[in-house]
């Protein structure tokens, strides 16, 4: 049976999906084909999270690439004696009062000073990961804490993975009220 369409807040699957004696299922939404998988060459540490705004091109897929913190990245001041030449930028969200903090200007930036590609990472007050639009340079986008890890070692690995369907945000979800998981399946 169905879960419910319901939405996202736990404790609403229907009286039909909530039944121990039915197995329920859930909605699934298709993934993208291809997300960005980055790995922190220091440490070897990969971190999973957020998503391509543009698509890395194959010849910058699986090569050590080195990282340029460019602090927020609105501005040709942001880049003013980096070289950032055939390197990645990773700006964070947001920006300084008067400057022009939307996503496509980041990209404009980073594409005038000759950067290879874009990481925006998100600012401490909004820590999780975030999606953005297409960019004028191949760009990705990472969580605080990610963003952070590659800043403190700036030579990553940048490959692309495909996580699968996920539940879809309109489906019902578990517990039940007598705390059984639900869907059981998705």
């Amino acid at each position: 049976n169905s879960n419910g369409n319901d939405g996202p807040t736990p404790y609403l699957p229907n009286m039909y999906g909530a039944s121990p004696d039915v197995i329920a299922t859930g909605n699934a939404d298709v993934r993208l084909a291809a997300a960005p998988r980055t790995t922190v060459n220091a440490t070897n540490e990969v971190l999973i999270g957020g998503l391509f705004a543009t698509e890395f091109p194959q010849s910058l897929l699986g090569s050590a690439l080195e990282v340029v913190n460019v602090g927020f990245g609105n501005t040709p001041a942001s880049y003013a004696g980096k070289n950032v030449t055939g390197k990645i930028a990773i700006a964070m969200r947001g920006g300084a009062a008067g400057e022009d903090a939307a996503f496509v200007n980041k990209g404009l930036q980073a594409q005038a000073a000759g950067a290879a590609g874009l990481i925006v990472y998100n600012d401490a007050a909004r820590a999780v990961d975030f999606s953005m639009a297409a960019l004028a340079v191949p760009s990705f986008t990472l969580s605080y804490a990610n963003g952070l890890k590659v800043i403190a070692n700036p030579l990553i690995t940048v490959t692309t993975y495909n996580p699968g369907a996920q539940m879809n945000s309109g489906s019902s979800r578990g517990p039940t009220v007598d705390l059984m998981i639900k869907p059981d399946i998705s």
